[in-house]
C-alpha cells in the first residue's frame, strides 16, 4: 500500500466539500491526500483540478484518465 501525499490546490468559487459543512471561498485550497501513482495524472491532466468541484468528482476525474 502506497503511502499518501498531500496535495493542495484551489478551488472553485463557494465550492462545498461533500461530507463536511465547510463552504470554500476562492481563495481556499483544499487539501487531499492521494497515492503517489496518480500524482503523474494529474500532471498529465491539469484540468482535473479545474473540473472538480468537490473530492469525490476530483477522485472520479482522476480515476477516468487512468
Amino acid at each position: 500500500e502506497e503511502e499518501k501525499v498531500l496535495l493542495e490546490f484551489p478551488t472553485n468559487n463557494s465550492t462545498q466539500i461533500k461530507n463536511t459543512k465547510e463552504n470554500y471561498s476562492q481563495e481556499s485550497n483544499i487539501r487531499v491526500k492521494i497515492k503517489p501513482s496518480l500524482i503523474e495524472d494529474l500532471i498529465v491532466h491539469p484540468s482535473v483540478f479545474y473540473k472538480a468541484t468537490n473530492i469525490d468528482t476530483l477522485i472520479r476525474e482522476i480515476c477516468q484518465n487512468k
